[in-house]
Formats: structure tokens, sequence, C-alpha cells
């Protein structure tokens, strides 16, 4: 796990899998030869964005990784900001205990159950199916939002 965080900061790691649980380590990006990046307001001026590429040592051709810094325009950051609380608002997903999490989850799709009923793939979350104005605001949302992010890149 790669954090800045100083050790007393940190969330343990779930220990309900010894074998898995010993293989987990907390990394500075110090320890991997990491370097920090930030915006270029100069760049930002001149064309409008600021768009850095991560890419391999060994090769360059090869890209890991792409920063977009200032993505958007502010109104639409403020829009993506109520978009996602509103649907974070909606029913909670129960995890089982052995899931190590903070906050919490919310469905979006289709289910995709272990166990349960024959054809119980196919049933959509209750939040997602369009039986109330509500649940079409939601998806409609999700869709705007998709939308935004992909076409930044």
């Amino acid at each position: 796990m790669l954090t800045c965080a100083p050790d007393g900061d940190r969330i343990p790691f779930n220990k309900s899998n010894e074998k898995t649980s010993q293989d987990r380590r907390y990394l500075h990006p110090n320890d991997l030869g990491l370097k920090p990046i930030r915006s270029r307001p100069s760049v930002f001026k001149r064309c409008g964005r600021d768009v850095f590429r991560m890419v391999e040592k060994e090769n360059a051709l090869n890209c890991v990784g792409v920063v977009v810094f200032q993505a958007w325009p502010n109104n639409i950051h403020a829009t993506l900001i109520q978009h996602h609380r509103s649907i974070s608002a909606r029913s909670k997903l129960r995890r089982s205990a052995s899931v190590q999490h903070s906050g919490d989850m919310v469905a979006k799709g289709a289910r995709v159950p272990s166990g349960g009923y024959a054809g119980d793939g196919y049933v959509l979350y209750k939040d997602m199916s369009a039986s109330t104005d509500e649940d079409i605001e939601a998806m409609f949302h999700h869709a705007w939002v998709s939308v935004v992010v992909e076409d930044v890149f």
C-alpha cells in the first residue's frame, strides 16, 4: 500500500486472512524512487490544459498513467461533487466482515450475486430500477458523470 501517512495515521490491515496479511506492507513514495509531480501554471496558461504522462523509465513508449490537472472548470467540478453526493446518499450495501473497507458502498448497475436464486444476476439493485423519479435522476447523474470524465481523456 502506497501512502505518505505517518505510522500512527494508517488504517491497520485486516488480519482475518493471516496468509495474505503477512505480504501486506506500507510503502512511502520515496521507497520506490517516485518523484512528486505538480501542476505547471505556465503550461496551463499557454495551452488551457496541463497533462502529465507517466512512462516506464526503460521504455518511454509504455505509458503507465496520466494526470490531468484542472481537468474541468469549477462549475463542472461542483456539479460532479453534487451528483456524487446525491448518488452516495442512496441505499448502502452490506459487505461481509472479511472485506477490509472504510466508508460505504453504493449500488450501481446490475447485481453479480454470490449464491441466491437462479437468474439473480439479471436483477437490478433496488435504486437502479427506474421505478421512481429519483431512480431515473440517479441514472442520469451516473451517465452525466461518465460523459464528463470520458471527455477529459
